[in-house]
Parts: structure tokens; C-alpha cells; sequence
């Protein structure tokens, strides 16, 4: 599966196991790339608005009988919304994967205007478009990943 990776018991995902890559408490502000993490400014933010306003409309039209599996979800955001992070500035996204009894969806993706990270009150308003549905994985840019199941 493209872009795909789930909690793994070795290896860079394991618990304790990113040490000084990005995302861990010891990060200095760069990002894998070695580019540092920066804000965007207010026309990148303006375009990257746009964007996000596009994909989460295509996002709510979604039924969950379209995603059979977390896995597909994912699938479908690496080919819809991997691209946005290109396009400005290196911002990462991030959405949630819900599961619901006849399928799965993906919640309202969201960002934090930064090139290095998502913070989880952002998080938190990745809400689903369905009602009923419970967390089943996390997905975010730049690699287009899921780094949680539930």
C-alpha cells in the first residue's frame, strides 16, 4: 500500500523508537528533509486554505460504503491530499480514518501552518462527516501515513 505504515514492535515506529527524527520530545525543529520547521506566512496559509476547503468538500461526499478498510482510506488520501503539502510550502495535514458498520470515512483534514508538525488540539477538530463512526487510524503528510490503529 502506498505511503502505508502501522505501529510496528520494532523498528523507527515502535514506542521510544524515533529518538531524535522528527516527531519525538528530543526533535531540535527539523525536519527529515533537514529543512526547518517553519510557519507559513499569510498568503501560504490563504492557498493552503483554499486547498483544504477543496479536498474536505470531496471528503464529505464520501460515503463509508466507498472505503472498504483503513487501508484504502489511506490509500485515498495519499492520491488526493499527499499533493497539498507539496503545493504549500511543506505544510503537514493530517486526518483521521474512522470506522463505521458499513464502511470506513475520513474526518475533516486539518493542519497547524507548520512544516514540521500537527498539534493535537488541531487534531482533535479532525472530526468525521459521518456520524457514528469510532476511530480506527491516523493519517498525516508528508509521508501520507498512518501512524496509529486503533
Amino acid at each position: 500500500m502506498a505511503g502505508l505504515t502501522n505501529l510496528a514492535s520494532s523498528g523507527q515506529d515502535k514506542v521510544g523508537g524515533v529518538e531524535r527524527k522528527q516527531g519525538s520530545v528530543e526533535a531540535d525543529g527539523h525536519t527529515k528533509s533537514g529543512k526547518n520547521g517553519r510557519y507559513l506566512d499569510d498568503s501560504e496559509k490563504a492557498n493552503l486554505n483554499r486547498d483544504l476547503d477543496n479536498i474536505n468538500d470531496k471528503v464529505s461526499k464520501l460515503k463509508p460504503q466507498d472505503l472498504k478498510s483503513h487501508k484504502e482510506s489511506a490509500d485515498w488520501l495519499h492520491t488526493n491530499a499527499s499533493r497539498i503539502t507539496d503545493q504549500n510550502g511543506g505544510a503537514e495535514i493530517y486526518a483521521r480514518i474512522y470506522k463505521h458498520a458499513d464502511g470506513f470515512s475520513i474526518g475533516k483534514l486539518v493542519t497547524s501552518y507548520h512544516t514540521g508538525t500537527v498539534f493535537a488540539t488541531d487534531m482533535q477538530t479532525s472530526i468525521s462527516f459521518n456520524m457514528f463512526g469510532s476511530q480506527a487510524a491516523d493519517w498525516h503528510t508528508p509521508q501520507g501515513k498512518i501512524t496509529n490503529t486503533f
